[in-house]
């Protein structure tokens, strides 16, 4: 394992993570983004897990002192953002990923933040979710206009979201809530907020700072051999057992997780992956026990898969046909607001 421009060993008022793996198409808009920040006092970690592209040689191209390359074997993006961590010397960790990018007032919003809610151990601001194939875009933020600090399960139902390119937690914090669990291909960043949000406050702003590409396929994500259980699951039964986590608290995760377990559910019975959801449905059971979303889902796997399958293929066609509508009527190819 070998690291490339070290640059100055001051502390920097941010440190800013990227896991990068074969991301060429891509790597320049994220560096860019972060390089043309507002707020200069920064410095950039670029956690190379083993590309086999020119994406490494792209981020050392640019001569900026305040960027360091990390090089690592293979490895998966949560050892990458863990190595990033392990790494950082600033006290608040910011993470990127390596095919989204910050819009310039990221940072200071950030900065903002963390002075108003010293208390918080994370923060967030919106982000735009961008479908560059489609042509449109779709803004997410705490509703109320405003800048909120609480529960992390409260903000989420009044609409924050924590998402790996709009978020930035203090050093401290990974101490008590652990880092990014291993071997995961997806659902490793959402386990990691929940784990934060059980010890800490979030805190989060309403302005739409970072642009997430819903679209991106290839990334360090789909270099790891997924595992059964979900990473969400396993931080929920730890839970249980842990007697620091604050009882209004663990009735909120206790919610947030039946709720989201029911919705994963019914989205495996809809699209036609039956056997996979009877096998989360028997998870819920031991979960959540026998309840009314429960009766409900056992009815909904009772529906031949066949039927699933057909229902979903005459959705998809009706939401094409819609799309294609709207856009001759309009007659506007331009990127659109959903």
């Amino acid at each position: 394992m070998t690291s490339a421009n070290l640059g100055s060993s001051r502390e920097p008022g941010i440190s800013v993570v990227i896991p990068l793996y074969n991301k060429e198409k891509y790597v320049r808009r994220a560096v860019e983004s972060v390089l043309s920040q507002t707020f200069r006092d920064f410095e950039l970690i670029v956690v190379n897990d083993g590309s086999t592209d020119n994406s490494p040689a792209l981020v050392r191209s640019y001569d900026d002192p305040r960027i360091r390359v990390i090089n690592q074997e293979n490895q998966g993006v949560s050892a990458a953002r863990n190595r990033g961590i392990t790494e950082a010397r600033g006290k608040l960790i910011a993470f990127l990923d390596a095919d989204d990018k910050w819009l310039p007032d990221f940072l200071d919003i950030v900065i903002h933040l963390v002075k108003k809610f010293p208390d918080a151990g994370a923060y967030a601001t919106g982000i735009r979710l961008v479908r560059q194939k489609k042509g449109i875009s779709r803004d997410l933020y705490v509703r109320g206009g405003q800048d909120q600090c609480g529960c992390y399960f409260d903000l989420l139902r009044k609409g924050m979201v924590a998402n790996s390119s709009n978020i930035t937690i203090r050093q401290s914090v990974f101490e008590k809530s652990g880092v990014f669990r291993d071997g995961f291909r997806r659902g490793e960043d959402l386990d990691m907020w929940f784990r934060i949000g059980l010890y800490y406050k979030f805190a989060c702003s309403a302005r739409i700072c970072a642009l997430y590409y819903c679209d991106m396929t290839d990334g360090a994500r789909h270099t790891v051999t997924p595992v059964g259980v979900p990473p969400l699951y396993i931080s929920f039964s730890e839970m249980k057992t842990d007697t620091q986590i604050d009882c209004s608290v663990r009735f909120k995760a206790t919610q947030y997780m039946a709720s989201k377990c029911s919705r994963i559910v019914q989205s495996f019975f809809l699209t036609g992956s039956c056997e996979v959801g009877r096998q989360r449905l028997a998870e819920y059971r031991q979960f959540f026990g026998v309840n009314a979303p429960y009766i409900k889902m056992r009815l909904l796997s009772m529906i031949p898969s066949l039927a699933f399958r057909f229902v979903a293929a005459v959705i998809r066609c009706m939401l094409t046909l819609q799309y294609v509508i709207h856009k001759w009527m309009s007659g506007n190819p331009s990127q659109e607001r959903i």
